[in-house]
């Protein structure tokens, strides 16, 4: 199975390599990933004191440009934040 962004969008090249390694290394089964803002705007947060991995592109223009992405077992659902009384 290929690394996948949130939006269904598949990593490849050196950054699929490298999340290879990341989930090997960490122990991650589901290989779905996003940044930080993609997990928020579909209803998820990234649980605290986690670590993104860097991943690369490059813009139309030619310009290469980084991200932090998060896999989906380091966050959770938003409605499963408890709040105390």
């Amino acid at each position: 199975m290929k690394h996948k962004k949130i939006d269904g969008r598949k990593f490849g090249g050196k950054n699929l390599n490298r999340l290879n390694k990341v989930c090997e290394t960490k122990g991650f089964m589901n290989k779905v990933w996003g940044t930080y803002t993609q997990w928020v705007q579909n209803g998820r947060f990234v649980l605290f004191g986690q670590k993104g991995s860097v991943v690369f592109g490059k813009n139309d223009d030619g310009i290469y440009f980084h991200y932090i992405v998060f896999n989906i077992e380091q966050t959770r659902v938003l409605s499963d934040i408890r709040y105390s009384t």
